[in-house]
């Protein structure tokens, strides 16, 4: 007897689940109200959005080369004739042309497959 009580406990869980599921899977139309979400952004797709941050991204790598290479002459300016400080200044700008010219490799390589891809 209370094998066939663990049995019957059993097939009730199963049939309990397969219901939740079922219940929880297909929308019957008993729903009055629809729920409208906004678009919280001032892009309608997803090429302004990413075309937005990438922007954004560009933008911050030019005011970041900007800043190194106003270090870079600062670190020469204050040398004081010191070769080691002359150097480091002139590795910092360098290093500063090289990033400017990822930046710009990048969005002309952006704007490549845009209209690579967009037409």
């Amino acid at each position: 007897m209370d094998s066939f009580i663990k049995k019957m406990i059993k097939k009730y869980k199963k049939v309990t689940g397969m219901a939740i599921v079922f219940l929880l899977t297909f929308n019957f139309g008993f729903a009055q109200n629809v729920v409208e979400i906004k678009n919280p952004g001032k892009f309608d797709t997803i090429n302004e959005l990413i075309e937005k941050i990438t922007n954004l991204l560009i933008q911050l790598g030019l005011a970041l080369i900007i800043l190194m290479v106003l270090v870079g002459a600062l670190y020469i300016m204050i040398s004081g004739g010191d070769p080691k400080k002359v150097t480091k200044g002139k590795n910092i700008i360098k290093w500063t042309a090289l990033g400017l010219a990822v930046v710009l490799l990048a969005r002309a390589l952006l704007t490549l497959i845009k209209f690579t891809i967009l037409g």
